[in-house]
């Protein structure tokens, strides 16, 4: 397998990336299958990347709370264990990778996964990833 991706926090993503790690064993030693890389960010990688962060109106502010009212299960509120936001199950799993020696983000030096570290990834010759910009997701580098 070339990249294992973890694209959020969720239980169902989380659990399920960390049992693969764990019943995998280490890196240099696969039980079940060899992994390449695992992208995953956790708090270390996301505290360098530049936050643009603009305030919100009181009307905007009043919109965000009522739909977060509505959607619970973006909150982490939600009884119902699928839901929930779990960063601390991340950062085990962050350990897991350390622990077993897998190779972490490095299509992007260590560093967060996001395109400011990085708009293209060359997986093979016939494979690449690309990494689309908020503003303009459509756009290719």
């Amino acid at each position: 397998m070339d990249r294992v991706i973890i694209t959020h926090y969720d239980n169902d993503h989380i659990q399920s990336a960390g049992r693969l790690i764990k019943e995998n064993g280490k890196f240099s030693e696969p039980k079940i299958i060899p992994i390449k890389q695992v992208w995953l960010n956790i708090f270390q990688h996301l505290h360098d990347i530049p936050q643009k962060v603009a305030e919100l109106s009181d009307e905007d502010q009043q919109h965000l709370k009522e739909f977060m009212a509505e959607h619970s299960e973006f909150t982490g509120i939600n009884d119902e264990e699928e839901y929930e936001i779990n960063a601390e199950q991340a950062v085990f799993l962050g350990k897991e990778l350390l622990a077993k020696g897998y190779p972490w983000n490095d299509d992007f030096r260590g560093k967060a996964v996001c395109m400011e570290n990085g708009r293209k990834v060359l997986v093979k010759d016939t494979v690449r990833l690309w990494i689309p910009s908020a503003a303009d997701p459509h756009q290719k580098p």
